[in-house]
């Protein structure tokens, strides 16, 4: 009788150790496909700021309700198409005592991001009508899995592209003007600066970035092509705003990488 009981302790245990693994793990996949479709349009210069961005459908991908209360790491990857990568965001919603907090990130070959929860909803939008990452009929899937702990400590924090690189036209009056993404977790940006190649001027080292206020006071500046760091956004920062002194012909490109807490 005394085995007996043992035996079924032992049984309960292992049963009550799979339920908990069931509980604080969970795997998903979601298949996607190339969607081109667009709103708003990158402005000719002028002093308007850049409002492309994804029309694709949110696909809802993973919702759990029943977390225990903590801290959970949620981790991406994708099986790529034979042509190219595929550009995906996940938006992230953590859940705790009914307040929500969002993250939006971009997942390209792989992604991680951590957060405190008791529930959380993920979603996934394609972004190859603004990246250009896929050729039309490209399907891929994104695969993924929820654990419970922290994520690893690494020198790149989860990033967010929303656009491609742009070029940097010539002369103070046309600067490239980049929104800020709101409500993201947006804590700081990251400059590449890269030359077109075949391009027969050189490539153009009086750039220069500004974080702008709502109401357009300055905050801060950098030259991107001096930046080999993350650049924290200064509080209140809503644009990014990048232009160059010269007049001469430019084949700058500066692409601009967000920092998203997590």
């Amino acid at each position: 009788m005394f085995e007996d009981l043992r035996k079924a302790f032992r049984d309960g245990l292992v049963l009550f150790r799979d339920l908990q693994r069931e509980r604080l793990t969970r795997a998903f996949t979601t298949d996607m496909a190339a969607n081109f479709a667009v709103s708003g349009n990158p402005p000719p210069g002028g002093g308007a700021a850049i409002t492309l961005q994804s029309a694709a459908p949110f696909l809802s991908n993973l919702q759990m309700i029943d977390l225990d209360p903590g801290e959970y790491t949620i981790q991406f990857s994708v099986l790529p198409t034979p042509t190219r990568v595929p550009a995906v965001n996940a938006e992230v919603i953590w859940k705790v005592n009914g307040q929500q907090l969002r993250r939006l990130i971009s997942v390209y070959s792989g992604a991680a991001i951590g957060g405190v929860c008791e529930a959380v909803h993920v979603k996934l939008q394609d972004q190859s009508g603004v990246l250009d990452s896929l050729l039309l009929g490209d399907v891929y899937k994104v695969i993924g899995t929820l654990s419970r702990g922290t994520r690893p400590v690494i020198m790149q924090p989860p990033i967010l592209m929303t656009l491609p690189a742009q070029l940097i036209e010539t002369g103070v009056l046309n600067p490239i003007i980049l929104g800020v993404p709101q409500d993201a977790g947006v804590v700081n940006v990251f400059f590449l600066v890269t030359e077109n190649i075949g391009f027969a001027a050189p490539l153009d080292t009086d750039i220069q970035a500004f974080f702008v206020s709502q109401g357009g006071v300055i905050l801060g500046g950098v030259y991107p092509l001096k930046e080999d760091d993350w650049v924290p956004l200064p509080p209140g920062t809503v644009t990014v705003q990048i232009r160059t002194n010269q007049a001469a012909p430019n084949n700058t490109f500066v692409q601009v990488i967000w920092g998203i807490e997590g």
